[in-house]
């Protein structure tokens, strides 16, 4: 499912018709009303600013463990396969960090060589190549976005172990 996605354009409704599709998944949703309370509460998510999937994703199946694997109170969902197509829908149904190319432009500073669509905007708004100077404004510019994402992404990060640390004391 989640393989799937990665070459394609993530949309909650494709994640949905999976969802619906998946014979695992439909199985413990009716088995268990906390698991159908789990995924209705996740087709209804919207992320907000500073969310990280990785922080969601180990929230949502912190408490898919409790419904479907080896802690499910319902002795049908007791069983791996479950639990992996559960998890593996959680991801797929969270759409992914908003700004997903800032690891992309850590790798190169030419902005046309990382996204040359960027460059042929700023081609067609100016009706010529981007002069260097407006090659650098927008280079500073991203890398003020991807410097406060990471600093977002990192605080998340803290605060979803400081609830783990807390949860399991």
């Amino acid at each position: 499912m989640y393989a799937a996605r990665c070459d394609e354009v993530w949309t909650k409704s494709a994640a949905i018709a999976r969802l619906q599709e998946n014979r695992l998944v439909q199985e413990a949703i009716a088995a268990d009303a906390d698991v159908r309370r789990l995924f209705d509460t996740l087709v209804a998510f919207q992320p907000e600013h500073g969310y990280v999937q990785a922080a969601m994703y180990a929230t949502f199946r912190n408490q898919a463990a409790t419904l479907v694997g080896w802690g499910a109170r319902c002795e049908a969902l007791q069983t791996t396969r479950h639990y992996e197509a559960v998890c593996e829908t959680i991801l797929d149904l969270l759409p992914p960090d908003v700004p997903s190319w800032c690891a992309r432009w850590d790798e190169s500073r030419d902005v046309a060589e990382v996204y040359p669509q960027l460059a042929d905007a700023l081609h067609r708004v100016l009706g010529r190549d981007p002069t260097e100077a407006a090659r650098l404004e927008l280079a500073a510019a991203l890398e003020a976005l991807a410097r406060e994402q990471r600093d977002l992404a990192s605080a998340a990060r803290d605060h979803a172990v400081r609830q783990w640390h807390a949860a399991r004391a």
